[in-house]
């Protein structure tokens, strides 16, 4: 069966291509939305990372990004990464131990995860650029408020222009 890790980890990919064109999201963001411990959550996405499938920015304005195309990336290859197979050689059980319906269960899951794509749980909208004028600074820098250009005269010398 699926571990609650690969379960996480997809969880985590596709929240990551849900906000990657709106900029990096924090661990502290992306604990609270997953609700998941930093830590937990600090080794899969060093995992993920060395996999590729992240990129990560330090600073103001840092965090986490999904990296490639979320319509090539299957979940399969998402959670393989965290799944040992039975056929695996890493596998304490000798072939002889292990049941043919394990193996076929095995085999079914497998192929499901396989066909589906990243992009099949992702909101179409959430994965579209945004315009240039919605996205900020890499700094997230709110924006400014319109200037307040006042209704009156400047000085003592304009009012008669006013009256």
């Amino acid at each position: 069966m699926i571990s609650s890790k690969a379960v996480n980890a997809i969880n985590l990919c596709v929240l990551l291509a849900c906000h990657q064109w709106s900029g990096p999201l924090t661990t502290k963001q992306i604990s609270q939305k997953l609700n998941l411990s930093i830590s937990y959550l600090e080794e899969m996405l060093s995992e993920l990372k060395k996999q590729g499938l992240l990129l990560s920015t330090k600073g103001p304005g840092g965090g986490y990004r999904f990296v490639g195309d979320p319509a090539e990336l299957t979940v399969w290859d998402i959670a393989s990464k965290y799944e040992q197979s039975l056929l695996s050689e890493e596998n304490p059980l000798h072939l002889a131990d292990i049941d043919d319906y394990e193996l076929g269960l095995e085999q079914v899951v497998m192929n499901t995860l396989k066909s589906f794509r990243l992009s099949h749980f992702i909101d179409p909208q959430a994965i579209q650029p945004k315009p240039t004028s919605e996205i900020f600074s890499r700094f997230n820098f709110k924006p400014l408020p319109k200037p307040f250009i006042p209704q009156a005269a400047n000085s003592v010398f304009q009012l008669h222009m006013w009256i």
